[in-house]
């Protein structure tokens, strides 16, 4: 599909059945964040709705899901906002944002995330009425420091 946008970037087909923004995301490597208020403050500073509602034995997000928040404009979303049964109900996965008909994962470049995509995969599968998002952020490489996101558009 030629033509698909994300904000005012292009959208290329990923390969895997979704779409990624074409060329890399601009964007600091490092996040320009705020001298530290403590994490249970930038838990409660209007991210959605759920402002003061971190999920249990999280304080709010950490400094990767922070920059994820300034640099793909996801201000309009709640941090771990809603929880989702999986794979029949014997897992669970919480999206780092969730807004009214999108949710998004956002990975650090030197994380392993082969549970955490399994179960994203698992959701957008049982959720075909969202759009979906998979974002790491890449610091090292020939392309240097950038984002790598792919889109899954809402199916239904």
């Amino acid at each position: 599909m030629a033509g698909l946008k994300w904000g005012d970037k292009d959208l290329v087909p990923n390969g895997k059945g979704g779409y990624k923004l074409a060329g890399s995301h601009p964007g600091p490597a490092k996040p320009n964040v705020p001298p530290s208020t403590g994490k249970a403050e930038i838990a409660t500073q209007g991210h959605g709705e759920a402002a003061g509602r971190a999920s249990p034995g999280r304080k709010g997000p950490n400094k990767t899901e922070l920059e994820a928040l300034r640099v793909l404009d996801l201000k309009d979303m709640e941090f771990e906002g809603r929880r989702f049964a999986v794979l029949g109900g014997s897992h669970h996965y919480r999206p780092d944002f969730y807004g009214s008909d999108t949710a998004v994962e956002v990975k650090a470049e030197y994380i392993s995330s082969r549970d955490s995509r399994i179960l994203f995969d698992a959701a957008r599968h049982a959720h075909p009425e969202l759009t979906w998002i998979w974002a790491r952020k890449r610091t090292t490489g020939k392309k240097g420091p950038r984002w790598d996101v792919e889109i899954y558009p809402r199916s239904i």
